[in-house]
């Protein structure tokens, strides 16, 4: 018999949560008190649905089969639901529940097949036995998740993404509510919370006659936000920035705890479900891609209200996985406050170049952040000028453990210092026929007896030169840090080789894809090489209709930049039996980029802090996700990122010729080569965005026949070596 559920879950590592905005009482005192959040143990996991009725928690698997009811959050009741999953008409699995007062059981899913018509699936379930109930206001609407609340009356109410409706028990219209685009809907007494992100409010309606009773504005733009009532009545709404509560009858809806400390805050799942427990807690559960967890939450008066420091990390770009190693940092310390300065958001008119010239300015006074997010940055700079940390004392003794890939995470080591420290790396890569591609000289000679062959969809001279940037790089530098002008001539005389007769205009007339006007478009044409910009599926247009045209045979090779283990079965899907892969060649061996490269500044005020957040960043617990951000330098991380054997989502068919390939695994005889790729990295190469244009406007004319190579390297170096010389 187990103990009693607090009891049990004292056990336990509590994560902290901020309840209110203020460290300070009114006497001058540190305020006392906050949410703190206790981990429930499910019996399954995977993609489940959950509910409330007569005071138990529900849930059910994602196939529907299984049901599961408890009333301490300690011990649960397994129930066969009756559902079979092969006789169903349901598309997608089962993403909804909700249970009668006499518990009957519905199932619900977005939509389902009959007769050729698609329409929104409930299956009722009562006795053991199972019925279709058909909505008759929610034919053909091709809803993707259908909501469902079981009244007293035995009444449905029914909220889909375009509409909401009050149902008898058959499936019969009763009532339409004058809503649009519901996220989400709770029901207390006579009254239904529908919560819409589309208009920016929660409505409050009387069920019987759909008159509004009061709205609210949500508190803020989320993506997601998710309302329950408690059983005194009491609203609560949760979403990214935290979870809130307004009281019966009020318009004043009050934060209570802090989304950058909670769950609610992690890029990489959402809120799916408020419930309650019998001391009425919120229990909210969250899901991610695969999985459900539910977390429940009590207010504890023994706490510190608010953490007591505060940690600032600079970052030119927005990370997901550097916001998920922050959240897991502050719920492993509770007494900090982690504060993410992102210098280039989404939408920004600030420059590159201002966000690097502000930062300078307060690095070099002594001020600024405690951490530095070195990607995009000046960072040789940076370690000559003496204002990063020497972080060797904290890395070193995790490189000699075997902990940490010592290959990558010791790239910036000088004289036994380590100044930089890369928290993850992207591979430059090529897939396909591979054989003999060793270095530049290999790939050039490859494109001189293939003159047919389309060599990359990177046939402008931009994508060109950016493709082979990370390969390249490293072997343009003399010893005193200037440009080569020998090695830039060979490298602009293999860029045009490989090239060929192929122009840009010929391969959209080939195509049809006109990669550079839809990047200039949508504003991400530097992207498409800038790994550190190119977090999201912006700019990755290009890589994937190069998929698409290896596998209908169009093209040869596919140069790839590899993020991460799970990002390696998109080009290995698309040549399945068509080669294998290999280092991008160049003209350095064992390049890799690093990628959220950490520095501490030796001007903060909190070095022991910005210590442990850096020595954090490189464990197992922060790096055993892929986010598709780069690969893990933790070697238990990493073992685990390839041992990992999980459904695989991701295809891509159509076109002339016909093109057609799904994400594949990559087999253990190719998981072993890749690693092999990895423990052989040795050069680290940071794209620096002003070489990379310079190197682009002074080669024009080049390519276009104007000038020999030579001159064209020698007009690069002069103002290439100008600009390195400040």
């Amino acid at each position: 018999m187990r103990k009693d559920w607090m009891r049990t879950i004292s056990l336990v590592l509590c994560l902290v949560l901020c309840f209110s905005v203020s460290a300070m009482a009114s006497d001058g005192k540190v305020a006392m008190g906050r949410y703190v959040e206790l981990p429930v143990t499910l019996p399954v996991e995977g993609n489940l649905a959950f509910t409330q009725a007569d005071g138990a928690i529900y849930y059910v698997d994602g196939n529907g089969d299984t049901l599961f009811k408890s009333t301490d959050l300690n011990n649960w009741e397994m129930v066969d639901t009756g559902h079979d999953e092969q006789t169903s008409p349901s598309q997608g699995g089962i993403n909804g529940i909700a249970v009668g007062a006499d518990g009957t059981l519905y199932l619900s899913s977005g939509w389902a097949m009959l007769d050729d018509r698609g329409y929104p699936y409930v299956e009722r379930i009562r006795d053991g036995k199972s019925e279709r109930v058909q909505l008759d206001q929610m034919l053909d609407t091709g809803v993707d998740r259908l909501v469902l609340c079981v009244l007293p009356s035995g009444e449905l109410l029914g909220l889909s993404d375009i509409e909401a409706y009050r149902f008898s028990a058959d499936g019969v219209t009763q009532q339409k509510y004058a809503v649009s685009g519901g996220e989400s809907m709770a029901v207390y007494g006579n009254e239904v919370a529908i919560c819409s992100m589309k208009n920016s409010l929660i409505s409050i309606l009387d069920i019987e006659s759909g008159q509004s009773l009061r709205t609210l504005p949500l508190p803020s733009t989320s993506s997601y936000g998710i309302v329950g009532y408690d059983a005194k009545g009491a609203l609560y709404y949760i979403c990214t920035e935290g979870l809130y509560q307004v009281n019966a009858d009020s318009t004043m809806m009050m934060q209570i705890a802090d989304g950058r400390l909670m769950s609610a805050g992690k890029p990489n799942i959402e809120a799916r479900a408020i419930l309650f427990d019998r001391e009425n807690n919120p229990v909210i559960a969250y899901s991610n891609a695969s999985v459900t967890s539910l977390i429940a939450y009590h207010y504890d008066e023994q706490v510190a209200t608010e953490p007591s420091a505060m940690l600032s990390v600079f970052t030119l770009y927005d990370s997901d996985t550097l916001r998920e190693s922050a959240n897991k940092f502050q719920l492993k310390y509770p007494d900090a406050m982690v504060d993410i300065i992102v210098a280039l958001p989404e939408g920004t008119a600030i420059t590159r170049d201002d966000a690097i010239r502000t930062l300078n300015t307060e690095v070099l006074a002594g001020k600024g952040p405690d951490v530095l997010v070195l990607d995009g940055l000046p960072v040789q700079s940076y370690i000559d000028k003496g204002v990063l940390q020497d972080l060797s004392p904290t890395v070193q003794p995790m490189i000699d453990s075997g902990a940490l890939l010592g290959n990558v995470v010791g790239a910036f080591s000088n004289d036994g210092a380590i100044n930089a420290v890369p928290t993850r790396f992207l591979i430059p890569s090529i897939w396909g026929d591979v054989q003999g591609l060793s270095t530049l000289e290999d790939m050039a000679t490859w494109a001189q007896a293939n003159p047919d062959s389309l060599p990359f969809y990177a046939v402008d001279v931009e994508s060109l030169i950016g493709t082979f940037y990370a390969s390249c790089a490293p072997g343009w530098f003399t010893e005193d840090g200037r440009l080569d002008e020998a090695k830039m001539e060979a490298f602009l005389i293999a860029m045009k080789t490989i090239r060929g007769s192929w122009t840009y205009d010929a391969y959209v007339l080939e195509t049809g894809n006109d990669i550079k006007a839809r990047m200039k478009e949508r504003g991400t044409q530097e992207q498409v090489w800038n790994p550190y910009s190119n977090r999201t599926d912006q700019g990755r247009s290009a890589e994937l209709f190069g998929m698409n045209l290896i596998s209908a045979g169009k093209q040869k090779q596919l140069p790839f930049v590899l993020r991460g283990v799970d990002n390696s079965s998109y080009p290995n899907g698309a040549l399945a039996e068509k080669g294998g892969f290999a280092p991008l060649p160049g003209q350095a061996e064992g390049c890799f980029m690093p990628m959220l490269l950490l520095g501490a500044s030796k001007s903060t005020a909190n070095s022991d802090m910005a210590l442990k957040f850096i020595e954090f960043a490189l464990t197992e617990e922060s790096q055993n996700i892929d986010l598709e951000e780069g690969f893990q330098v933790n070697v238990k991380a990493l073992d685990a990122a390839q041992a990992r054997d999980k459904p695989l989502f991701g295809s891509s068919s159509g076109g002339t010729p016909e093109y057609r390939w799904s994400t594949s695994w990559l087999n253990p005889d190719q998981q072993k080569k890749l690693r092999d790729m990895i423990e052989a990295l040795k050069t680290p190469v940071i794209p620096d965005l002003t070489l990379y244009q310079m190197i682009v406007s002074e080669s024009t004319l080049f390519f276009e026949g104007k000038i020999d190579a030579k001159q064209a390297a020698a007009n690069v170096c002069a103002k290439a070596n100008a600009y390195l010389s400040e």
